[in-house]
């Protein structure tokens, strides 16, 4: 087991799998925090736009004069149409009306103009938020559209619509992103083990001429048919194999040449290394000594006892 993982096949596919897997979730991730962004970026200006029109239906003078019984009922027949939650607030952040309560009328709400939304509102500025609803347990987008009136800001208009439809959206694509990434997980699988088969042939020649180079075959060829490197590689075996037949063959003719002089010289001569063991002699030195060279090699005393004889 341990052998199986240490080797390329083995690698090059677990390599393979990880840049699919890696360069997918990089993209699911971002991907994913693009729809977020680009979806809540959407509803804002939708609702930007609708909070546009309620505003060309308040009557500029209606927040200054308090507004008790023009903005619940405005506020109850605007959400009742939009389907959200519209809620009109004083420039002070007293809420004047809101659809969520029973005919738009709030009752014991706090003050508003500490919410993010409101307060930029207040300010001149579109705001907007996301909380999660206390009364509804969901998150809820929250967009302030400030009422100018005279030269400043006489109240806002707020929509908070539930997130749940962009979450829903999300989870599709997500899900979606899941499917696509286990098939592209498969597809790599697939893709890796064809490699594999790829190398795996010319990769097992090279190691089989390796092992046959090394045991002095030297007359082994590989057969170039890969591509790239692995044919490059195959020419260059092929290459060192044909040098080294030709060197070896080179030393043998002339070690041949080298034995064929030593054996047809008269005189008789004795090879010995430093300790004085015999080596090698030629015929000559057989017919002084008597000894054959086969039985003098690595002895000296019988050598010697002949010749002092």
């Amino acid at each position: 087991m341990k052998r199986m993982f240490r080797t390329f096949k083995f690698r090059l596919l677990v390599s393979s799998l990880c840049v699919v897997l890696f360069s997918l979730g990089s993209v699911s991730f971002m991907l994913d925090r693009a729809f977020e962004q680009e979806a809540r970026q959407n509803l804002n200006s939708s609702l930007a736009a609708q909070a546009s029109l309620i505003e060309s239906r308040v009557a500029p003078a209606a927040f200054r004069s308090g507004g008790e019984k023009y903005f619940p009922e405005l506020a109850r027949e605007t959400g009742g149409r939009l389907g959200e939650r519209v809620t009109f607030i004083s420039a002070s952040g007293r809420v004047l009306g809101d659809s969520e309560f029973q005919g738009g009328r709030p009752v014991g709400m706090e003050d508003h103009s500490g919410r993010p939304e409101v307060a930029s509102a207040l300010k001149g500025k579109p705001g907007s938020a996301v909380r999660r609803s206390a009364t509804l347990d969901i998150d809820m987008l929250y967009f302030a559209w400030p009422v100018r009136a005279g030269g400043g800001v006489s109240g806002v208009v707020r929509l908070a619509v539930p997130l749940s439809g962009i979450h829903k959206h999300r989870a599709h694509i997500r899900r979606v992103i899941l499917f696509s990434s286990v098939l592209s997980a498969i597809f790599a699988v697939f893709l890796g083990l064809w490699l594999i088969a790829m190398l795996s042939k010319p990769l097992a020649d090279i190691i089989g001429a390796s092992k046959r180079f090394a045991a002095g075959d030297f007359g082994h060829r590989l057969r170039p048919g890969g591509s790239g490197e692995l044919d490059e590689l195959a020419r260059t075996f092929n290459s060192m194999a044909e040098d080294l037949s030709r060197k070896i063959g080179e030393l043998a003719a002339r070690k041949r040449e080298i034995e064929a002089v030593f054996n047809n010289m008269s005189e008789g001569i004795i090879l010995t290394d430093g300790a004085g063991v015999i080596k090698a002699l030629n015929a000559a030195a057989e017919k002084l000594t008597g000894v054959p060279a086969a039985q003098a090699a690595g002895r000296l005393d019988d050598v010697v006892l002949v010749l002092w004889g």
